[in-house]
């Protein structure tokens, strides 16, 4: 009886250690607050309020928090976690609330990490690269907006500029809101792309099995490359559509439609459009009904 009660307290007390553990709790850090970049890594959550003065605000689990690494160097904000923890199962919380200094033009967002921006970013150039399973958040009104996605990561952002580019490939997705004199988008390797708003000249590449759908996306000028089993679903007031490689493309165009077409593949459209250059080689061009 005796062996069993103490059995029973270890058990009990390895349980509640676990408990403890996991816990979420609070830490005030000053920091230098003059970055311009923000690099996020191994499962860290930052979060940019819309706030402009204040401490930088951690919260993670109790048995994480020694380990969190917060410091600028190179006018550069980095936080991660250290490697002296060791990320098993599951990814550990942590969430790093941090005040808006004005300055942040760049986000390199990797290792199952996520970056969330509540203020309009306002520069020149604005980039975001997000990998490895990481996600991003944003809204820029920055003159030219940058996005890179790849490695099966997601980025959600809003864009008022003047030139917004979009590079995702690797099973990853981005999703935006534009408005735009420009748009340069490639999507490649499986990813999907979903842009909707209004632009006046924009490039198309999509590839290797990935879906682009910007059939909500107002846009004067147009030219789209849909190849290697890729689909494209795209709006153009004149729209030139290259389809090769067993794909698939559906045009909504209301003044002008050139098409070239080839190796199985498929396109359609809509619109009362004129149809200038016509090129089938052993694919299909239709209307639809």
């Amino acid at each position: 009886m005796k062996k069993l009660l103490i059995l029973a307290n270890v058990i009990f007390t390895v349980f509640a250690g676990v408990a403890k553990d996991r816990d979420i709790v609070s830490e005030a850090r000053k920091s230098n607050m003059e970055f311009k970049k923000i690099d996020v890594s191994r499962c860290v959550c930052v979060i940019v309020e819309e706030r402009k003065e204040g401490n930088i605000i951690i919260r993670a689990e109790h048995a994480v928090m020694p380990h969190v690494e917060l410091e600028v160097r190179d006018s550069t904000l980095y936080a991660t976690i250290s490697n002296s923890y060791k990320i098993q199962n599951r990814s550990p919380k942590v969430e790093i609330l941090v005040p808006y200094n004005g300055k942040i033009n760049e986000i390199e967002c990797r290792g199952a990490a996520s970056v969330i921006l509540k203020p309009i970013i306002k520069q020149e150039l604005f980039k975001v690269d997000c990998s490895g399973a990481s996600n991003v958040e944003f809204s820029s009104e920055s003159v030219t907006t940058n996005v890179g996605c790849r490695g099966a990561s997601s980025v959600i952002g809003n864009a008022t500029s003047q030139k917004y580019n979009v590079a995702c490939s690797g099973a990853s997705s981005v999703k935006s809101i534009i408005k735009c004199t420009q748009m340069s988008c490639e999507c490649i390797g499986a990813s999907k792309l979903y842009i909707e708003g209004s632009v006046q000249k924009a490039e198309l590449e999509c590839s290797g099995a990935s879906k682009a759908n910007i059939e909500k996306l107002q846009c004067e000028n147009l030219k789209a490359n849909v190849t290697r089993g890729s689909q494209a679903y795209i709006t153009a007031a004149n729209c030139d559509v290259t389809c090769s490689g067993a794909s698939k493309a559906k045009a909504n165009c209301s003044t002008r439609l050139d098409v070239e077409v080839s190796g199985a593949s498929n396109v359609t459209y809509s619109g009362e459009c004129y149809i200038g250059k016509l090129e089938n080689h052993f694919g299909t061009i239709k209307k639809k009904q």
